[in-house]
């Protein structure tokens, strides 16, 4: 019997190690998995035609915040809100941010991950703005409801046009629009019968822009009237006149113009004229150019005589 003691004792001491040995490891992984994360940013977005704004309460413990957009290179605020400009209208992102931690005790918070689609809906505060599919100038505006309100009135105008162009009155909360090319205002107001109640009318500003706009054509000028013109181009909201001197390399004209017209009194002798159409959103189309000479009346004189 006194052969077997060792070996027993030898066996009670592995027993004992490896059961240690559990007791360690059981010991890491809950410590790993008891580690606290900060809570992640709920942002509030608010899309443009072209941008977007991101704005979050504040998440305690966090020293600042870190966001990413399409999984690009991370960037970072101490901010509580933020914009994302230099889009373009019809595409489509993902938004990333989280909160930072401020303690090495605390982790940072996960990932939050958005979807931005600036195409199908804009939300500018208690008003929405979404496209119907039927076309790309066809979407239907909406509104959170106003307090003993029992109609709306709404009213569409471009920046560059005076007068609105299309005025509607519901009971609803949204109202089907045909939304022309260029930068369109639209106006949301509450009445209770005929009286204005709220605070006051929303008013949202979108920038369409349906696409590079085509050449202007039939341009000439007319150097008794001083006067450039030129039939309009499709798609374009504006126009962009350059006149540089040939004979006179210090001359040069440019002016932006919604006419398909423009004053440009000249001097005698040869210049190049350049006309562009310009969308909503600033995407210029080809050029209309060709060079004119022109010559005053003393020199026309001159020109006779020999």
């Amino acid at each position: 019997m006194k052969k077997f003691f060792p070996v027993m004792r030898s066996l009670a001491a592995m027993l004992v190690a490896v059961a240690a040995g559990f007791v360690v490891s059981a010991c890491s992984e809950d410590e790993t998995s008891d580690v606290a994360l900060l809570s992640s940013p709920e942002p509030t977005i608010v899309y443009h035609a072209s941008s977007f704004t991101a704005s979050w309460a504040p998440v305690e413990g966090a020293s600042g915040y870190a966001y990413k957009l399409d999984g690009g290179e991370e960037q970072s605020t101490s901010q509580c809100s933020l914009t994302v400009e230099g889009l373009e209208f019809g595409s489509s992102h993902t938004f990333s941010i989280k909160a930072v931690s401020a303690s090495g005790m605390v982790a940072d918070s996960y990932w939050s991950n958005f979807t931005i689609d600036l195409k199908n809906a804009f939300k500018f505060g208690p008003m929405t703005l979404k496209s119907n599919g039927e076309s790309i100038d066809s979407f239907t505006v909406s509104w959170t409801a106003v307090e003993n309100a029992t109609n709306y009135v709404v009213n569409v105008n471009l920046r560059h046009e005076n007068d609105v162009y299309a005025t509607y009155e519901t009971t609803g909360l949204s109202q089907a629009l045909p939304l022309k090319q260029g930068i369109s205002l639209i106006t949301v107001t509450a009445y209770n019968g005929q009286t204005e109640i709220g605070n006051g009318a929303v008013t949202v500003e979108l920038s369409l822009d349906f696409g590079h706009p085509d050449q202007p054509g039939d341009v000439a000028y007319n150097a008794a009237d001083g006067v450039l013109t030129w039939s309009p181009a499709e798609r374009a909201v504006r126009y962009r006149v350059t006149v540089k001197g040939i004979t006179n390399k210090n001359f040069l004209f440019e002016a932006e113009t919604e006419q398909t017209s423009q004053a440009v009194p000249l001097a005698g002798g040869v210049y190049a004229f350049s006309v562009v159409g310009l969308g909503g959103g600033g995407s210029a189309g080809p050029a209309a150019e060709f060079e004119y000479a022109t010559f005053t009346a003393a020199e026309f004189d001159t020109d006779s005589d020999e």
